[in-house]
């Protein structure tokens, strides 16, 4: 009868170091989630502001007249050759 009552308690102790190991992993896994879950929420912000952005811009190149697009490639020109120039500077 003690031996019975023995083991029982080894198992009542054992089901408790368990029971403490899973609420403990519960804990760190919901710690985990809610990280993912902030990374997911940044994430999805940044599709948005970069959809929007990609919208204006399609809109813009629509809207754009030929003389403001041949100013921006003017512009580009000038700013790419200035970086030539620089790189040019950092080689010698």
């Amino acid at each position: 009868m003690m031996v019975t009552i023995g083991m029982l308690e080894g198992k009542v102790d054992e089901l408790v170091q368990k029971y403490q190991d899973l609420k403990s992993e519960n804990e760190r896994l919901k710690h985990v989630i809610a990280g993912q879950n902030t990374t997911i929420f940044e994430l999805q912000k940044k599709i948005t502001e970069q959809v929007v952005a990609n919208r204006a811009i399609q809109e813009g190149s629509i809207l754009a007249s030929d003389a403001d697009k041949n100013d921006m490639i003017k512009r580009l020109d000038e700013a790419i050759a200035e970086i030539d120039k620089l790189l040019i500077t950092l080689n010698d």
